[in-house]
């Protein structure tokens, strides 16, 4: 018979004597077979537990739907886990690869439960990027569903590849449509789109362990591109459940590839590159601290916002080493609403604190433009008057999905 842990000492020799310096060394516990299990337990954040106290969620939340995937591989269902928490809020996965993984939890209240919450919550949501699988039982917080204002409901961000245009990339055909979602009238005068902390990824210049403090502030987000609506201040009403589209240029497209679409009903524009702007349509200003880059906002690693008027001239302000883009700080009592899409390749593990984005999604893919598709808010639920009300648990991968552009309206096929 084979002395399995004698030939297991020989092979982990015979790796040191071999080793250049780069191999990972395994465990017995950790070669195939012998795959250890992932614990996820999932509960409501701290700021909501009288919420979860009403629905007896004390000890976490049960018959949540916890999905994980490999960081790298394909955003297709056979590359997603998913498994149903049990009475405790915990997640167990078998057979994961080593390696680092999104993770998302969505939670629907039931009929009986609508009843029994303390507040108008309709469902949970959150999310966090974990290495996985570990000898330990992580946890993933999720937060109710709120009562949020002007949010983003769709982001069209993607363009044709550059040999299909001339040879250049075409990047004036994107698009940012924002939604009132509240029951009141909002003015969009003065309101804020921002870009906040870019660079997201673990690289020399930018690691990680650097930039965290940007990333990672409770108290707000760093961002170097302002652009601000025009308006003294009740020019631009948005009544309630209707939308603003915000163009790159809105002009017709399609001229330039057909499947670019005709932008001109758009609300306002943010000023095109390669075409002239729109005298019709109102512009954004670009106020700074740092220009918008023409190629901006990107459908990855980078999270955008939307926050009510600030001098940012009077904001803690911080300047990077090498590029020398200055950033401010957006304070966190006026932000509005963030959005923030996935990178494919090593990123960090947050992109914003999570008070206002735990995990970014839904994945941007190549085929994304070629099949149509943009980043659209789901539908919660609609009121008797035929108002739709959104999805916001600041989880863009629970939030949003991917669905036929449809700029200046929110369809119905949005629902759960």
């Amino acid at each position: 018979m084979i002395d399995y842990h004698a030939a297991v000492a020989s092979v982990l020799l015979l790796v040191v004597a071999c080793d250049p310096g780069e191999v990972v060394l395994l465990s017995p516990d950790e070669l195939p077979g012998h795959a250890p299990t992932a614990s996820i337990h999932v509960v409501v954040d701290t700021p909501f537990a009288s919420v979860a106290a009403s629905l007896g969620w004390a000890d976490g939340v049960p018959a949540a739907e916890v999905a994980v995937h490999l960081v790298g591989e394909p955003f297709e269902p056979r590359y997603t886990h998913v498994a149903v928490a049990d009475s405790l809020g915990n997640a167990v996965f078998s057979d994961l690869l080593y390696g680092l993984y999104e993770v998302w939890v969505q939670r629907p209240l039931t009929a009986s439960e609508l009843i029994d919450a303390d507040s108008a919550v309709h469902l949970f949501g959150g999310g966090r990027r974990l290495r996985l699988p570990t000898p330990r039982v992580d946890s993933v917080t999720v937060v109710p569903d709120h009562g949020a204002t002007l949010v983003f409901s769709e982001l069209g961000l993607n363009q044709p590849v550059p040999w299909e245009t001339a040879g250049t990339s075409y990047e004036d055909a994107k698009y940012v449509e924002v939604y009132n979602n509240s029951d009141t009238t909002i003015y969009l005068d003065g309101k804020l789109l921002g870009i906040g902390w870019h660079t997201n990824k673990d690289f020399t210049p930018f690691p990680c362990s650097q930039t965290e403090p940007l990333r990672n502030d409770p108290e707000g987000i760093w961002a170097s591109s302002l652009l601000q609506f025009p308006g003294a201040g009740t020019d631009y009403p948005l009544q309630p459940g209707h939308t603003a589209l915000v163009a790159h240029a809105a002009v017709d497209h399609r001229p330039v590839h057909p499947g670019l679409y005709d932008l001109r009903h758009a609300d306002f524009e943010w000023g095109g590159w390669q075409i002239a702007d729109n005298p019709d349509v109102p512009n954004l200003a670009d106020i700074g601290p740092q220009g918008m880059w023409f190629y901006w906002p990107l459908s990855f690693d980078m999270p955008l916002f939307l926050a009510n008027p600030v001098d940012w001239e009077t904001l803690p302000r911080y300047m990077e080493v090498i590029a020398g883009r200055v950033s401010v700080r957006i304070p966190r009592a006026v932000i509005l609403d963030t959005w923030a899409g996935p990178v494919s390749y090593t990123p960090c593990l947050t992109v914003t604190h999570r008070l206002f984005e735990r995990l970014p999604g839904p994945p941007s893919g190549h085929g994304d433009f070629d099949n149509g598709l943009s980043a659209q808010r789901r539908i919660l639920y609609v009121l008797p008057d035929g108002r739709k009300v959104l999805q916001d648990t600041e989880t863009s991968m629970v939030d949003f999905v991917k669905a036929p552009r449809s700029p200046g309206w929110i369809p119905d096929s949005l629902g759960r």
